[in-house]
């Protein structure tokens, strides 16, 4: 069956696993539409390998690879997966992660998603699987954790506009990130004069405790011990006491455990250690493609403060990256006070949401609109 260029996909589509949604889905303006096809999967394992070829071959961040998502549905997910494959002539462009609740379909993503992309092609590609998402939803599609400049927010726009859905962005945090463009001894001016002077001098009082040394772990021997060593730094002082340590919660146990032997064995991860006469003193949790390092999680001993082991390590971090020939280091998270010393580049970090010309969509609107601005105001005390 070939749908007619120009008409939507339809309105009430099931989720069934394997199910087709469309055929002859526009993807661009005078493109050729035969062969087209985009079904919802809703199991990693029935995609995974064309989905790990097309995240390969596009180069896709590592969380927008099948291993990832398999790790953070089976720690956090709520709902009924939704992966949109789209497909042209039979092999796959394509993939839109989703998880369907309560009728909207969001971005299988939270606090632990440094970046959440579909993994396409090419942008009419992923406007096309935008387009399926809100025809599918009837609702809302709801994109968190999304790069306000980046292919998953632009092409929710556009499937918006076509069919004529409000969208709403909302923005999360401001995310930095270092470019090594032209390797360490540029990286290295780029810096204030001040921060090379605490490089050093940070160095000099580690001197001053004994010996220290760097460690990179890929994790192909004693995984789970490197772990344990290194989340009970990343859960030292007020991170633990604040509830946000890996260490805080089974699930989030589970999720970095889980991810760091994906990425293990596929050859992404490395466990970065400052070791202090052999004892480990600060930690980076890492993950390394071709173009980028990203720094995921990190910690250190608070008794070495006045050395600020963390800081030697992400220098030492960024030497490496260098010498290796990547060209950015992401520092992820928001920009606290001790990430602005080390770049000014930085990207956006949004939650876009597309409201469906329906009644639902409207309502859903509406109280995303003014209900939930007034109920944080109300929370707040801000109105008496």
């Amino acid at each position: 069956m070939r749908a007619d260029p120009g008409k939507s996909l339809p309105r009430r589509a099931s989720l069934r696993s394997g199910k087709r949604v469309v055929t002859g889905a526009p993807v661009g303006s005078g493109a050729d539409l035969a062969g087209i096809s985009i079904t919802v999967h809703g199991d990693v394992a029935e995609i995974e390998s064309e989905w790990e070829g097309l995240a390969l071959r596009t180069d896709a961040p590592p969380f927008a690879r099948p291993g990832w998502l398999a790790a953070w549905w089976e720690a956090f997910g709520v709902g009924e997966l939704a992966i949109l494959v789209l497909r042209e002539q039979g092999t796959m462009r394509g993939v839109l992660p989703l998880a369907r609740r309560e009728g909207i379909l969001r971005a299988p993503a939270n606090s632990h998603t440094p970046l959440f992309e579909p993994v396409v092609e090419d942008s009419a590609t992923a406007a096309a699987l935008m387009l399926a998402a809100l025809e599918l939803s009837g609702r809302r599609v709801e994109l968190t954790e999304v790069d306000a400049a980046g292919s998953a927010a632009l092409a929710l726009r556009e499937a918006a506009h076509r069919h004529d859905s409000r969208v709403r962005v909302r923005t999360l945090r401001q995310s930095r990130y270092a470019r090594l463009d032209g390797g360490l001894a540029a990286y290295h001016g780029s810096l204030s004069k001040g921060r090379r002077r605490a490089i050093r001098r940070f160095r000099r009082r580690l001197e001053e405790f004994g010996r220290f040394t760097f460690e990179w772990d890929d994790g192909s021997e004693g995984l789970s011990e490197r772990l344990a060593e290194g989340f009970r730094l990343e859960g030292s002082g007020w991170k633990q006491a604040g509830g946000t340590a890996i260490l805080s919660s089974t699930a989030t146990v589970r999720f970095y455990t889980d991810v760091a032997r994906w990425a293990a064995q596929a050859g992404l991860l490395r466990l970065a250690f400052l070791r202090l006469n052999g004892r480990a003193v600060a930690f980076k949790y890492t993950l390394w493609t071709p173009e980028a390092c990203f720094s995921l999680k990190a910690g250190f001993d608070s008794r070495f403060r006045s050395a600020s082991p963390g800081t030697v390590l992400l220098y030492e971090l960024v030497a490496r990256a260098c010498a290796e020939g990547v060209a950015r280091v992401e520092l992820l998270g928001d920009a606290e006070p001790h990430k602005l010393d080390w770049t000014n580049a930085e990207r956006r970090i949004v939650r876009a949401q597309a409201f469906a010309p329906t009644l639902s969509g409207r309502v859903d609107w509406v109280g995303q609109s003014y209900g939930r601005p007034l109920a944080r105001r109300v929370a707040g005390g801000r109105i008496a």
